[in-house]
């Protein structure tokens, strides 16, 4: 009989930490993939909209569609087949499909990432795949440039001399972002959206190009404070209850 009694007291004690993870695991506090790009379907424009995007959220990138005699463009010869978005991301595509990048002296793509879901969300990092063709850009900065994230023009990161593509689809350099490492201010607010900026320099002719591939956002959803209230509330019903029993 004891041994029953102890059996249900320690079932009691389980139930509010069980009910607090069910609730915390249905609010999906996980970092999501919030967009990414890594098939280049939209090809129609100078604006690539995302090939997924989470649900309440929308993304593109924005480029000079013509650069002289020649163009950056999408093209279905080139590409990383490693299968990521950088090294921290499984899932993108490993078949051809990736934005080559030319230019004059530098060439701009600019992203925006718009928050329309109805919570707040911290935007947690960046991933992609880059790597230059021989005479195309070997650096770029990738910079936060405005918008509901902050500070302003802070650069996330960069790097010099990228590696150059074994051969047009191949396993290309992976490079992944922390924002927090950066920005002070990662919560991009419902009905917010982030500029970004790549900026990619050091090249030998315009007429060759280097590969972006796998284009990656990740993010986490924040609780609204009357959820938390609601559970906290709730937890303590069902132990003012229990306890009287």
């Amino acid at each position: 009989m004891q041994l029953s009694k102890l059996n249900l007291l320690n079932a009691r004690r389980l139930t509010l930490p069980l009910i607090a993870a069910a609730f915390l695991t249905s609010m999906n506090l996980n970092a999501d993939i919030l967009a990414s790009w890594d098939v280049w379907g939209d090809n129609d424009d100078d604006t690539i909209v995302a090939d997924v995007a989470l649900t309440g959220f929308s993304a593109e990138i924005e480029y000079d569609i013509s650069i002289g005699s020649t163009d950056n463009q999408i093209n279905s010869a080139f590409g990383s087949n490693d299968g990521g978005y950088g090294s921290a991301l499984s899932g993108a595509s490993n078949v051809g499909g990736a934005l080559l990048v030319r230019g004059r002296n530098s060439e701009v793509l600019t992203i925006t990432l718009t928050n329309s879901t109805g919570f707040d969300y911290n935007i947690d990092s960046v991933h992609f795949d880059f790597a230059s063709r021989t005479n195309g850009f070997r650096d770029f900065s990738f910079e936060y440039s405005s918008g509901g994230l902050g500070p302003d023009e802070t650069v996330i990161g960069s790097e010099n001399d990228v590696t150059y593509a074994s051969s047009n689809i191949s396993n290309m350099p992976d490079f992944d972002y922390n924002l927090s490492n950066n920005l002070s201010d990662i919560v991009l607010g419902n009905g917010e959206e982030a500029v970004f900026t790549f900026t990619f320099s050091d090249f030998a002719s315009q007429d060759n190009s280097s590969i972006l591939d796998n284009v990656a956002f990740t993010g986490s959803v924040i609780p609204e404070p009357g959820s938390l209230l609601l559970l906290l509330a709730g937890l303590s019903a069902v132990f003012f209850f229990r306890k009287r029993k």
